[in-house]
Parts: C-alpha cells; structure tokens; sequence
C-alpha cells in the first residue's frame, strides 16, 4: 500500500500531509512517531514509520471514511494479481478484515485449531498474498499450490486457485 500511494500521490512521506488522512490515522502516524522517538530514533526514516504503523492502520485505509479519495486509485496496484472484478474496496476491506482477525487472534495467542473454516482462512491469507505478489510468498521455492500443503502435512486442504494478473492499473 505504502509503494501504490507513494506513487499516486507522487511523494514518499504521503501520510505526512494533513488534509489526506483522517484523524484517527493521522493519530496512528503521530503514535508511531512518538514510538520511534521514544526508541531513540530522534528523526525516524519514512520506512521506520512505514514499518511502525499497524496491520490496522493499513486496514484502515480501505473502509468507507476513503472511498472518495485518491486511495481508491491505489487497490490495483496494491492488489494487482486479484481479478478486476473482485478487487473493488469493500472487497479487499472484507479480505482484510478476516485476514487481521485471524491474525489477531494469533497474535494474542488465542487457539484457532478448533475453528471450522480454518483451512478457508488459510487460503484467504495466501490467496490475498497472492494477489499482492506471488513471487515473494516463499523464498526457497515452490508454488503457491505445492508450498503450503508440504509445511502443513496431512491437514485436509482445498486445492488454493491461481489468481490471474489482470494487466495494467484502470482507474
């Protein structure tokens, strides 16, 4: 997200401009600043920021406060492996949304084994990966088919679907 908006709005700090984020973000931007301060890090670099805002923050993006902004125009390049017609925003929100709730409840160690539609989540995550860039999903190799069904053994699985790239940005 942070690369699609650097070149939409054609600067590198583009959430350091007050009138384009809202101000719940632009308190996150302001915490993580203070964060990185408080850190010792006296004049924190654009990817310290970057790298400082939370899964939500990103998240946050997406929902109805922007879709008349310049963000909209940023999804197909975020997203550009997903299908045109799915990569609408309330689209990606939702795919988003699940994606951090999964990884929340991770992340806060709380069990998820139990979960019925686990194996659905775990190709939710992968396939929005996938949609942002395949390549870069396993470093050693093998195929966004293949990887996962190795590292999680005989855990019954759907087959994940190969998202097709859709060509140049429309906007």
């Amino acid at each position: 997200m942070h690369n699609a908006l650097k070149v939409v709005c054609g600067r590198e700090s583009w959430f350091a401009e007050p009138t384009f984020l809202k101000k719940d973000e632009l308190d996150k931007v302001t915490e993580a600043r203070t964060r990185l301060s408080n850190d010792g890090k006296k004049a924190p670099t654009v990817d310290q920021i970057v790298a400082e805002l939370t899964f939500g923050f990103w998240a946050s993006l997406l929902d109805d406060r922007y879709k008349k902004t310049t963000i909209v125009n940023c999804i197909d390049l975020v997203f550009p492996n997903i299908p045109y017609r799915k990569r609408d925003r309330e689209t990606m929100l939702s795919r988003i949304e699940r994606v951090r709730r999964l990884r929340n409840r991770v992340f806060h160690h709380e069990p998820i084994w139990h979960w019925s539609n686990l194996a659905e989540h775990h190709d939710l995550v992968f396939n929005v990966l996938a949609g942002i860039d395949e390549s870069k999903l396993f470093s050693s190799g093998g195929s966004l088919q293949e990887r996962p069904q190795r590292e999680m053994g005989s855990v019954p699985r759907r087959p994940l679907q190969r998202l097709p790239n859709p060509g140049r940005c429309r906007g």
